[in-house]
Protein backbone atom coordinates (compact mmCIF):
# COMPACT_ATOMS: atom_id res chain seq x y z
CA UNK A 1 0.00 0.00 0.00
CA UNK A 2 1.41 3.37 -0.99
CA UNK A 3 1.40 6.13 1.58
CA UNK A 4 1.03 9.76 0.55
CA UNK A 5 2.35 12.51 2.82
CA UNK A 6 1.82 16.23 2.23
CA UNK A 7 4.53 18.60 3.43
CA UNK A 8 5.21 22.28 2.88
CA UNK A 9 8.95 21.82 2.60
CA UNK A 10 12.23 20.77 4.13
CA UNK A 11 13.03 22.03 7.61
CA UNK A 12 16.62 20.87 7.69
CA UNK A 13 18.98 18.68 5.68
CA UNK A 14 21.82 16.92 7.51
CA UNK A 15 24.58 14.83 5.97
CA UNK A 16 26.29 12.32 8.26
CA UNK A 17 28.76 10.05 6.55
CA UNK A 18 27.02 8.57 3.52
CA UNK A 19 23.47 9.19 4.78
CA UNK A 20 21.27 12.26 4.21
CA UNK A 21 18.53 13.10 6.71
CA UNK A 22 15.81 15.49 5.59
CA UNK A 23 13.30 16.89 8.09
CA UNK A 24 9.89 17.29 6.44
CA UNK A 25 7.80 20.17 7.79
CA UNK A 26 4.27 21.56 7.51
CA UNK A 27 3.07 25.11 7.98
CA UNK A 28 1.19 25.55 11.26
CA UNK A 29 1.13 29.35 11.49
CA UNK A 30 1.39 31.61 8.42
CA UNK A 31 3.65 34.63 8.47
CA UNK A 32 2.04 37.69 9.98
CA UNK A 33 3.21 41.27 10.29
CA UNK A 34 6.49 41.21 12.19
CA UNK A 35 6.38 37.42 12.64
CA UNK A 36 7.87 34.61 10.62
CA UNK A 37 5.83 31.63 9.51
CA UNK A 38 5.98 28.70 11.94
CA UNK A 39 6.57 25.17 10.69
CA UNK A 40 6.23 21.87 12.53
CA UNK A 41 8.32 18.73 12.03
CA UNK A 42 6.23 15.91 10.52
CA UNK A 43 8.57 13.14 9.37
CA UNK A 44 12.23 12.48 8.57
CA UNK A 45 13.39 11.08 5.25
CA UNK A 46 16.70 9.18 5.43
CA UNK A 47 18.45 8.16 2.23
CA UNK A 48 21.93 7.26 0.99
CA UNK A 49 24.01 10.10 -0.43
CA UNK A 50 23.93 8.71 -3.98
CA UNK A 51 20.11 8.47 -3.85
CA UNK A 52 19.93 12.07 -2.63
CA UNK A 53 22.15 13.26 -5.49
CA UNK A 54 20.04 11.39 -8.07
CA UNK A 55 16.88 12.89 -6.54
CA UNK A 56 18.42 16.37 -6.61
CA UNK A 57 19.24 15.92 -10.31
CA UNK A 58 15.64 14.90 -11.03
CA UNK A 59 14.28 17.90 -9.11
CA UNK A 60 16.68 20.24 -10.91
CA UNK A 61 15.48 18.85 -14.26
CA UNK A 62 11.81 19.42 -13.33
CA UNK A 63 12.55 23.02 -12.24
CA UNK A 64 14.31 23.68 -15.56
CA UNK A 65 11.30 22.32 -17.47
CA UNK A 66 9.00 24.64 -15.49
CA UNK A 67 11.29 27.60 -16.23
CA UNK A 68 11.31 26.69 -19.94
CA UNK A 69 7.48 26.45 -19.91
CA UNK A 70 7.16 29.83 -18.16
CA UNK A 71 5.50 28.36 -15.07
CA UNK A 72 8.29 29.61 -12.79
CA UNK A 73 11.00 32.23 -13.23
CA UNK A 74 14.52 32.11 -11.86
CA UNK A 75 15.24 34.83 -9.35
CA UNK A 76 18.04 37.27 -9.97
CA UNK A 77 21.09 37.30 -7.66
CA UNK A 78 20.31 39.29 -4.54
CA UNK A 79 16.60 38.44 -4.51
CA UNK A 80 15.38 36.94 -1.26
CA UNK A 81 13.88 33.49 -0.98
CA UNK A 82 14.26 30.46 -3.17
CA UNK A 83 16.05 30.25 -6.50
CA UNK A 84 12.77 30.19 -8.44
CA UNK A 85 9.37 31.77 -8.05
CA UNK A 86 5.95 30.97 -9.45
CA UNK A 87 5.07 33.27 -12.34
CA UNK A 88 1.89 35.15 -11.48
CA UNK A 89 0.49 34.66 -14.96
CA UNK A 90 0.93 30.90 -14.81
CA UNK A 91 -1.91 28.98 -16.43
CA UNK A 92 -4.74 28.19 -14.05
CA UNK A 93 -6.60 24.90 -14.13
CA UNK A 94 -10.10 25.20 -15.61
CA UNK A 95 -11.28 23.49 -12.42
CA UNK A 96 -10.59 26.71 -10.50
CA UNK A 97 -12.44 29.77 -11.49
Amino acid sequence: MNKELFIDGFGNIMVTGTMVRIDLVSLVEPAAEGKQARFEHRERLVMPLDGFLRSFGMAESVVQKMVDAGVVAKRKPGDEGTTAQVVETAPVSPNFG
